[in-house]
């Protein structure tokens, strides 16, 4: 049941949650991609939930582009590759249970994960250094089963989309807030966040597209769903 669409989440320094909304709701492409979804899984989708975000944290400081270039990057997963390729980066494959000591050798210098891993694992004792804006958004959805929507009235459908939209809402507002709190945390155990400007985020954005970071997603989710996201975005890729 994989939708490749999805993919378009994966997409490093691209998207954020008011723009993953827009995607998904407003643009022509991306509301063909979930009626399309509903479709296939004969579901209908009432609600949004944020997984993560994640984002970068390194040994050393990542304070522009520059600083990604000869980092060891935790392994993660298949479509991660370009990222760290495109980036100068290269990238070792460390089970979840050995990261701690592989950060403590400089196995690795480099982790793209969520706060969770990085607080109840004690990942931040080395990898002191987080970089903000978020990598990434990614969302699971509150469906139900489409024949059993069909066949209620249309004012408890009503009900039903009014408490998705809370329900939406009050996921993401929760998900910010725990990564607020989580980066208070962060610093008050020795870390630093740099925020990086926009212009070096278009600058890292610029060098994702032009060593061929993006290819592999945009082959996946097509031409329309690809404009969507360079409109909504406002990023510099090709």
């Amino acid at each position: 049941n994989f939708i490749p669409e999805y993919s378009a989440e994966q997409l490093w320094f691209v998207l954020n949650p008011e723009t993953t909304e827009k995607l998904w709701k407003e643009t022509d492409a991306g509301k063909k991609v979930i009626a399309a979804e509903q479709d296939k899984l004969k579901l209908k989708i009432v609600g949004w939930i944020p997984l993560g975000p994640n984002a970068v944290f390194s040994r050393s400081p990542i304070t522009k582009l520059e600083d990604f270039k000869g980092k060891k990057a935790r392994y993660l997963s298949k479509p991660a590759v370009p990222f760290y390729s495109a980036l100068g980066m290269t990238y070792v494959s460390v089970p979840t249970e050995e990261v701690y000591t592989a950060l403590q050798n400089g196995m690795i210098d480099v982790l793209t994960t969520s706060a969770q891993p990085m607080k109840n694992s004690s990942w931040w004792d080395y990898a002191k250094y987080g970089v903000l804006p978020y990598l990434g958004w990614y969302t699971g959805q509150v469906a139900f089963n489409a024949d059993w929507w069909a066949a209620l009235p249309k004012d408890l459908q009503d009900k039903v989309l009014a408490v998705g939209q809370d329900i939406t809402k009050e996921a993401f507002d929760a998900v910010l807030a725990d990564a607020t709190a989580f980066y208070g945390e962060f610093k008050a155990k020795g870390g630093t966040v740099t925020t990086l400007s926009a212009e070096e985020v278009g600058r890292i954005q610029l060098q994702l597209s032009e060593q061929g970071a993006f290819e592999e997603i945009k082959g996946q989710i097509g031409a329309d769903l690809w404009q969507a996201i360079r409109q909504v975005s406002g990023t510099k890729m090709k």
